[in-house]
């Protein structure tokens, strides 16, 4: 195990690549710190863009002008134990219904560029910056909405058409509730998404949670986890960082936030970032 700074990580696990290398990036929680897609819907639904006929029917009573953090807090929970995990992130997705695609992606680049108010929005974080190091060979694989990931893509200089992310098919240019396939762009369906663009491994993967857990499978040399110390994250995040810590067998007590490299000459180099939980 190495401990480096934040450009030690990067030039490490450079040295290697090819100029023809791929990067296979993760987006929330990865390339940026938060989730773009929420804090769309929660932008969009107090300007009376999102559908309430899509809410529980005891939110569709409450104004949306007076909702906080608490309430939105407890919409996810409410969701999250009807549908699970997954269902959830359908069904954010879905929420996007009615609108066009143009609305969703200037709605996330303000959030991203800081102009809008309450939304926890991390953008140039160490992945970022590696991202945009590698642009011209980057693409960005995201169980959120295509739009929302766009603007993402925008902002690091990555072509749109490296963007393989969650899509509601479009009718005459609205976005409605059907996904377009594979469905959720989330497991295994990562993976599934870019074998259709006849894209089977990178040189670099990088992830944070259960749903990346195959996309960093596709790494030929590195795989780059961002892993949260705290056990007040979402679940799906630590049982990804108990996974990566138990592969690499370490404990949370033996690390602190930084970056860390782990070289494995029979196989699979991980690189490390531990951060606190994102608020």
């Amino acid at each position: 195990m190495i401990s480096l700074t934040q450009q030690q990580a990067i030039e490490h696990v450079l040295r290697d690549a090819a100029g023809d290398s791929l990067f296979l990036f993760d987006c929330d929680g990865t390339l940026i710190r938060g989730d773009i897609n929420n804090a769309c819907f929660r932008a969009l639904l107090p300007l009376g863009l999102i559908d309430d006929q899509i809410l529980p029917s005891v939110w569709q009573r409450r104004s949306p002008y007076a909702l906080g953090d608490d309430d939105y807090l407890e919409l996810q929970k409410l969701l999250m134990l009807e549908h699970g995990s997954r269902g959830y992130f359908e069904w954010e997705v879905k929420a996007f219904r009615g609108l066009p695609r143009k609305t969703v992606r200037e709605t996330a680049i303000a959030i991203l560029l800081g102009h809008t108010h309450g939304h926890n929005i991390e953008t140039h974080t160490p992945v970022w910056h590696l991202a945009e190091a590698v642009k011209e060979r980057a693409w960005i694989v995201s169980g959120s909405e295509r739009s929302c990931i766009e603007a993402v893509a925008d902002l690091i200089g990555i072509e749109r058409e490296r963007v393989v992310a969650t899509e509601l098919q479009e009718i005459d240019g609205i976005m409605s509730a059907a996904f377009e396939e594979p469905g959720i762009n989330w497991e295994a369906n990562k993976v599934k998404s870019l074998d259709m663009r006849r894209i089977g491994a990178a040189y670099l993967c990088a992830g944070d949670s259960t749903g990346d857990w195959e996309l960093l499978q596709l790494a030929t040399h590195w795989r780059w986890c961002v892993v949260e110390i705290g056990e007040n994250g979402a679940a799906y995040k630590r049982i990804f960082r108990d996974r990566v810590l138990e592969e690499l067998k370490i404990s949370v007590d033996d690390l602190e936030l930084g970056f860390y490299a782990f070289e494995n000459p029979n196989g699979m180099n991980t690189l490390l970032q531990v951060v606190n939980v994102h608020e």
